[in-house]
């Protein structure tokens, strides 16, 4: 019998304590590879070099006025990007998205897509120079832990800027997507909604600001998602558009029901877990189709001891009967001393 103001409640675990354990203790800091100077700087090179020669052979085919280019920075497999040391917010070179995969062997790659101003691509070429020439007091060449967590640069596509599951991006057909630009300044923002006028791109028409982002609804394909990257200097991240709970309160009887059928086709119940959820609250409609399956009957109990069992039960599994039990006159603190 468990002693305390709620003894009507059992609880029969856990059975073994562990403390709390850090991870990350140890301080064994950033996973960087080590490379072979001469040979990694001049692939590098090589590499950035066409990144910038493709992307920018894109950027002429759709004739717009444009003030840089999108780059992305690829990691070893298991290992660390220095990320932050991408970006120059001085230059106008920008960190814009991170994005992590799963490669073979399960491994964990990073990726990040930064742009990078006509004006300021010596910038990078300069860090590879010096990484390839230079050495610190140390003797470890300059920019080292840079260059180091680079595996491979190459120019973006559409899938750098999509940060959502990747089967939610559009294809023939145009769905909303979530567009999140690199800034939150009203001139931005005017030119983005511009240029969607030049791409025969439907907006919402309303921008949500946060510092240094603002977010802007567009009903787009994938074809017309390229165009629009190709052409703006200011895509920071590409999201599906998420419906918010409201969409489904408001939807009628009919298309709720249809929602739900199309809910059930694809989901997998697991009668075979030992995982339970506890939830107290003022009434439960097991009839609902999403509930029943996971709800069952002898799981149902009422703290009010003028309900009669046989009341819930018959309540409970009406499909057709909206039923709501009112704990109006307890709080729920009341409820649990019972």
């Amino acid at each position: 019998m468990p002693e305390g103001q709620y003894k009507h409640i059992f609880l029969s675990g856990p059975t073994k304590k562990n403390g709390f354990t850090n991870p990350r203790t140890g301080g064994s800091g950033a996973r960087i590879p080590n490379r072979d100077r001469s040979t990694h700087s001049a692939y590098l090179m090589k590499r950035f070099e066409a990144a910038w020669k493709e992307a920018g052979q894109r950027h002429a085919v759709v004739q717009v006025e444009r003030r840089g280019l999108y780059i992305e920075f690829v990691s070893e497999p298991d290992f660390d990007l220095q990320k932050q040391s991408l970006e120059s917010l001085k230059s106008g070179i920008r960190l814009l998205n991170v994005r992590e995969r799963i490669v073979e062997d399960k491994k964990a790659q990073t990726l990040a897509t930064v742009y990078v101003p006509f004006d300021k691509r010596s910038i990078f070429l300069d860090k590879l120079t010096q990484y390839a020439t230079q050495e610190h007091k140390s003797g470890k060449p300059k920019n080292n832990k840079l260059i180091n967590s680079i595996a491979d640069i190459r120019a973006s596509v559409l899938e750098s800027f999509w940060l959502d599951d990747i089967n939610l991006l559009p294809g023939e057909d145009s769905e909303w997507v979530e567009v999140w630009l690199s800034s939150d300044q009203d001139e931005v923002i005017e030119r983005f909604t511009s240029l969607l006028s030049q791409l025969h791109i439907d907006g919402a028409g309303q921008v949500l600001k946060f510092p240094e982002r603002s977010v802007e609804l567009i009903m787009a394909n994938k074809k017309q998602l390229v165009q629009l990257i190709e052409a703006s200097d200011y895509i920071a991240e590409l999201r599906a558009a998420k419906e918010i709970a409201s969409f489904y309160i408001e939807m009628k009887n009919r298309e709720q029901v249809e929602r739900v059928k199309k809910l059930l086709s694809r989901a997998n119940f697991n009668d075979d877990t030992d995982v339970a959820i506890c939830i107290l609250d003022t009434g439960v409609n097991r009839g609902h189709p999403l509930i029943q399956p996971i709800l069952d009957i002898a799981d149902l109990s009422s703290a009010l001891k003028h309900l009669p069992k046989h009341i819930m039960r018959s309540c409970f599994e009406s499909v057709d009967t909206e039923c709501r039990i009112s704990t109006a006159p307890y709080t729920v603190r009341q409820i649990l001393s019972r």
